[in-house]
C-alpha cells in the first residue's frame, strides 16, 4: 500500500542564573454579580453542564478538568441564585464553591483526600468540553486553580469547547497507581509509541547510556516534537538527535498530553507524528515527601527515588520547588533465565543516577497583568556495557549528562476579551560519554562531548472577531524566534593519548509567524435537526530557516456532533522536520575510485567516483497527515465513552544514506540513490582535493584494470540526503465504562493501535519496503487495558499488555515467527489516614504496585551470530519481568 559557538561559556551562567528565577500569576475575568436566575439545565456531562450554566447565569466558573473528568451533573429547572443552582448541578460533597472578590465562582477539592478517591485511567482521552471549563466565558483566567495559563495541546486558543485532533491525557495520580516510575515508563505503556529508536536500555553510541525518548508511529524521535510546558527543549544525545525525557523529575509533573496527529502548524518543525506536552506542577500548597523503592524479584535492578515538594499559594501569587534523587542498578546479562547464557558482561539494563530540581512562581501584579516563571535542573551519571559481535567489540560506557532551563512570561489583558502573551525561555543539554573496549588494542575506545542549546522568545495576541452564534469566532496571531547552537568535540582514545577526530561549533536562527481561527458555526443555542453542533478551525505557519530555508504549514480542522453524544470529527494538514545541526557539515570523509555496474544494465560499466562523509545540502523533511474519527458518549449509558481515529501519514524528503554492495568483481552496484552523470573533469578533481582521503580500487583489486580521474562517468553519492520517504496508517481504538456498584466504584477501559500500514522507500529508485511486523519495527497491533475499583480506603488496579506476534526477517535461517506477548500489571493504593483514623496518617497513601506479575520473559530472537548481543527486540519487549514497586507519600 503506497502514497503518496562560543555561545555555551556566557549562556551557561545566564542559564543558571535565570533557573532559579521565580515570578509567578494568575488573574480573573470581569463577571456579573450573582442574582437570581432562570435554569434549564438538563443532566449531563459535568464539562457540558458546566458550560452552560456559564452561558445561562452570564457568571465565569473555572473548575480543572481533573475534577470534572468522566462526572455527570445534576438536572438544574428553574430560578434560583447561582450559586445554589450550581450546588445542585453539582450534588458532590467532595467538591467545594469559592466566590471570588469579582463574582466568579471557583470549583476545587473539599480535601485532598477527595482528590485522591477518584478513579483513574493510566491514559484517557480529553473529553471533547474537559478544557473548556476551564476557559469558560473569557479569554481571561485569574484563579488559583488554573493558575498562569491553561496549556492546551493542539490549539494556542483558549476557551475553544471543541476537539479537533485526538489527545490523550496522563494524569499525576494515573502515573502513581499504574506503578510508573518514570516518564518513559507512562509513554511505553501507550500502544501509540513504539519503543524502537533511544531508549535506557539501548545504550548506543547515538545515545550513550541511559537516556529514553518518544516515538510516535515508529516515525524516529526526532519526529515527534516534545515540549516542556509548551516550550521546546535543547536536543540530548551525542549527535543532537532526540529530547531526553528521562532527565525530567517526576515528581515535578502534573500530567502529560499526548497529541497523535500533526501540529507543524502550530508548533513548528518535529511535529510530525505528534507532540508529547509534559505538564509540570505549579498548583500546589504545603509540602510533599515521596519514596519510591521497586526491586527485580529476578536479578538486579532495584531503584531508589526521593522526592521532596515545597508550595505556597494565595490570591495573588504562588511558587513552587521540588527535589527528586533516583538511583537505579544495573541488569547484567547473567541475572536473567532467559539470557544467561548469553556473551557478557552485557547490561540489559544500565546504571543510572540522578539528581534534579523544579522550580515555579508567579504573581497577578494588576487586574490585568500577571507574570510566570519557571527553572528547572537536572544532573546524571550512567554507565553500562554493550556486546556488539565479539568479546574484543564489547564496550564499557560511562556518561554524564546535564540539562537546565528557564523560562518567564507575561500574559497582558488589553480589553476584556482581548489578551497579548509574551515569553522567553532558555535550554542547555550537555552530554559527555567515554566508550572503551573491553580488549585493548591501539585504539582503546572513544570520547565524545556534546552540547545545545535554545533561546527562544514568543509573542501572540488573542480574542475574539465576531458572533455567528452565540459563540464568538476566535484568532490567535503571533510570532516566534529562537536561536539554535550545537558544539560537539569527538576524540578516539588511543595508547599514546586522545587525537582528535571532530570539532565543530554550530548555530542557527529561526523566525516564525502563525496565526490560527477557530469558527463555531452551529453551537447547542442555535442547533437545527441533524447538526447539534458544528464548528471548524485553520492554522497557518511560516518557519524560515537561515541554513536550510523555510516551510509554510497549513492545518484545518472540523467538528460535527450530529445529536447530543456524538461527535465527528477531522483534520488535514501539512508537518515538517529540519534537518539538526550535526547533519549539516560539509564533511567529504572518502573519495573512492572504483567500477559501478548498474542492475538495469548489467553488461554496462562505468568509472564511478564513490563520496562518503556528510553534506550541508539538505533540506527539511515534508509531510502530509490527515485524520478522521468519532468520539461517541451515549446519554443512555452514563460513563461509556469510545473514540476512533484513522490516521494516514504520507512522509516525503526524508534524511537518509543511500548505500551499495560490492559484488563477487569488486564492482559497485545496487545503488540506492541517484547516480550522476556528466560531471567535468574538474567538479571531479574537486572532489578529490577537498576528500580526507582518496582511495583506487585498482591499487587492491588488478581485475579492475587501469581507473584514473578522467574516466569518471559517473558519481555514486553515498552522504545524506533527502531521498526517504515513509507511509504509515491505522486506528486508534479506545473506550471506557465507570459505574458505581455496591461494592465501589468501577472504571474498565481499553487503548489499542492497529497499524494497516508501515512503508518505506530508501530513494525514488527503489521499491516500497514493507516492514510492519518485522524485527525492531512497529507491530500491527499493540492493547492496554486495565480494570480499576475504588472503595474507601483502597484503589486498586489491574493492568493488561499486548504486544502482536512478527516475523523476525533477520535471522540467518529466513523468517522466523516471533510469539506474541501478554504481561499483566497490578497495583492497590491505600489512604493511610482514611484507613488509620490518625491525625498523623492522615493524606498518606502507600500504593503497592507489581509488573508483569507472571514474570514472563520478552520473545527470543534466534538465528543471530555468535556473541552478537541480540536475544530479543529491544524495541517490542522489556526485558525486566517481574518489578514489585513501593511509593509513599506524604502531605504535611
Amino acid at each position: 500500500m503506497s502514497r503518496k559557538s562560543n555561545l555555551f561559556a556566557a549562556r551557561r551562567m545566564l542559564g543558571a542564573a535565570s533557573a532559579l528565577a521565580i515570578l509567578m500569576t494568575i488573574s480573573a475575568p470581569v463577571c456579573a454579580e450573582e442574582q437570581a436566575a432562570q435554569f434549564d439545565i438538563p443532566s449531563q456531562p459535568l464539562s457540558e453542564a458546566l458550560a452552560e450554566f456559564s452561558r445561562q447565569s452570564k457568571i465565569n466558573v473555572v473548575a480543572p478538568s481533573s475534577l470534572t473528568r468522566d462526572k455527570v451533573s445534576n438536572a438544574v429547572v428553574g430560578e434560583m441564585e447561582p450559586e445554589k443552582a450550581l450546588e445542585t448541578l453539582i450534588g458532590d460533597a467532595s467538591f467545594s464553591i469559592r466566590t471570588e472578590d469579582d463574582g466568579s465562582l471557583i470549583l476545587a477539592q473539599a480535601t485532598a483526600d477527595a482528590q485522591k478517591g477518584r478513579l483513574f485511567r493510566v491514559a484517557q482521552t480529553v473529553p471533547r468540553e474537559a478544557r473548556a471549563v476551564e476557559d469558560i466565558s473569557s479569554e481571561r483566567i485569574e484563579n488559583q486553580e488554573t493558575q498562569d495559563s491553561v496549556v492546551v495541546t493542539g490549539t494556542r486558543i483558549k476557551g475553544i469547547k471543541d476537539q479537533f485532533s485526538p489527545v490523550t491525557q496522563i494524569g499525576r495520580e494515573d502515573m502513581e497507581l499504574a506503578g510508573n516510575e518514570t516518564i518513559a515508563d507512562v509513554l511505553d505503556d501507550l500502544p501509540q509509541n513504539f519503543g524502537g529508536g533511544i531508549a535506557q536500555d539501548a545504550a548506543t553510541s547515538i545515545n550513550g547510556p541511559g537516556g529514553a525518548s518518544v516515538n510516535l508511529r515508529g516515525l524516529g524521535n526526532e519526529s515527534t516534537l516534545v515540549l516542556l510546558n509548551g516550550r521546546r527543549l535543547a536536543p540530548g544525545g551525542l549527535r543532537g538527535s532526540y529530547v531526553d525525557i528521562s532527565s525530567i523529575p517526576s515528581a515535578a509533573i502534573d500530567r502529560i498530553e499526548v497529541m497523535s496527529d500533526g501540529a507543524s502548524a502550530i508548533y513548528g518543525s518535529d511535529a510530525v507524528a505528534g507532540v508529547v506536552n509534559i505538564i509540570l506542577r505549579d498548583d500546589f500548597s504545603g509540602a510533599e515527601s515521596r519514596l519510591n523503592l521497586s526491586t527485580l524479584t529476578e536479578g538486579g535492578g532495584n531503584t531508589i527515588k526521593a522526592g521532596q515538594t515545597f508550595g505556597w499559594s494565595d490570591d495573588r501569587a504562588h511558587a513552587l520547588v521540588s527535589y527528586e534523587y533516583s538511583s537505579e542498578d544495573n541488569l547484567d546479562v547473567k541475572e536473567k533465565a532467559f539470557s544467561e547464557n548469553t556473551q557478557g558482561p552485557y547490561y540489559l539494563l544500565p546504571y543510572n543516577q540522578k539528581h534534579s530540581v523544579f522550580s515555579s512562581g508567579g504573581a497577578k501584579l494588576t487586574d490585568r497583568m500577571r507574570v510566570a516563571a519557571d527553572g528547572y535542573y537536572s544532573k546524571r551519571k550512567s554507565k553500562s556495557f554493550e556486546t556488539s559481535g565479539s568479546a574484543a567489540d564489547t564496550l564499557y560506557w560511562e556518561g554524564d549528562l546535564e540539562q537546565y532551563g528557564a523560562s518567564a512570561s507575561i500574559h497582558f489583558d488589553l480589553t476584556e476579551e482581548w489578551a497579548a502573551d509574551l515569553s522567553g525561555a532558555y535550554s542547555w543539554n550537555g552530554h559527555t560519554t567515554e566508550a572503551l573496549y573491553r580488549i585493548p588494542t591501539s585504539l582503546l575506545g572513544t570520547s565524545a562531548d556534546s552540547k545545545s542549546e535554545i533561546i527562544s522568545v514568543d509573542g501572540s495576541l488573542g480574542g475574539p472577531l465576531f458572533n455567528l452564534t452565540d459563540e464568538a469566532v476566535r484568532v490567535v496571531v503571533g510570532g516566534h524566534f529562537r536561536t539554535e547552537a550545537a558544539d560537539q568535540l569527538y576524540s578516539y582514545i588511543l595508547s599514546g593519548g586522545n587525537q582528535t577526530a571532530l570539532d565543530v561549533e554550530q548555530n542557527r536562527d529561526v523566525f516564525a509567524f502563525f496565526g490560527e481561527i477557530y469558527a463555531p458555526l452551529v453551537s447547542e443555542g442555535d442547533s437545527v435537526p441533524g447538526i447539534k453542533r458544528l464548528a471548524v478551525t485553520a492554522a497557518v505557519r511560516r518557519e524560515d530557516y537561515n541554513d536550510v530555508g523555510s516551510s509554510i504549514d497549513p492545518r484545518v480542522g472540523a467538528v460535527w456532533s450530529p445529536f447530543e453524544g456524538l461527535s465527528v470529527r477531522g483534520t488535514w494538514g501539512t508537518a515538517f522536520r529540519a534537518p539538526r545541526l550535526e547533519q549539516l557539515r560539509d564533511i567529504l570523509q572518502a573519495a573512492i575510485l572504483g567500477v559501478y555496474v548498474d542492475p538495469e544494465t548489467p553488461m554496462t560499466e562505468q568509472v564511478a567516483l564513490v563520496l562518503s562523509g556528510q553534506t550541508s545540502n539538505l533540506k527539511p523533511e515534508q509531510a502530509e497527515t490527515w485524520t478522521v474519527g468519532m468520539d461517541f458518549s451515549p446519554t443512555w449509558l452514563d460513563g461509556f465513552n469510545f473514540r476512533g481515529t484513522y490516521f494516514d501519514i504520507a512522509y516525503t524528503g526524508r534524511i537518509g544514506i543511500p548505500s551499495s554492495r560490492l559484488n563477487a568483481s569488486f564492482q559497485f552496484t545496487d545503488f540506492t540513490g541517484i547516480p550522476v552523470e556528466n560531471l567535468s573533469v574538474a567538479d571531479v578533481q574537486g572532489y578529490v582535493n577537498s576528500a580526507d582521503r582518496f582511495i583506487n580500487y585498482a591499487d587492491y583489486f588488478p581485475s579492475l584494470g587501469s581507473l584514473v580521474i578522467e574516466d569518471v562517468e559517473v558519481i555514486l553519492d553515498r552522504r545524506p540526503q533527502n531521498l526517504s520517504s515513509a507511509d504509515v496508517a491505522g486506528f486508534d481504538l479506545e473506550a471506557s465504562y465507570d459505574f458505581s456498584s455496591s461494592v465501589g466504584d468501577v472504571a474498565v477501559f481499553v487503548n489499542s493501535t492497529i497499524l494497516t500500514a508501515y512503508e518505506q522507500r530508501v530513494s525514488p529508485s527503489t521499491p516500497l519496503d514493507d516492514t510492519l511486523d518485522t524485527f525492531a519495527n512497529p507491530l500491527d497491533f499493540r492493547l492496554k487495558g486495565g480494570v480499576q475499583w475504588r472503595t474507601n480506603p483502597v484503589t486498586a488496579a489491574v493492568y493488561i499488555n499486548y504486544a502482536d506476534d512478527y516475523l523476525d526477517d533477520e535471522a540467518l535461517d529466513g523468517g522466523v515467527k516471533v510469539g506474541s506477548w501478554t504481561t499483566m500489571d497490578a497495583s492497590v493504593r491505600v489512604s493511610l489516614g482514611e484507613m488509620m483514623k490518625s491525625n498523623f496518617a492522615n493524606e498518606t497513601y502507600l500504593t503497592l504496585s507489581a509488573s508483569n506479575i507472571f514474570d514472563k520473559a520478552p520473545p527470543m530472537i534466534g538465528g543471530r551470530p555468535p556473541l552478537s548481543g541480540v536475544i530479543y527486540d529491544r524495541a517490542n519487549a522489556d526485558p525486566s519481568g517481574r518489578r514489585i514497586g513501593l511509593l509513599l507519600t506524604k502531605r504535611w
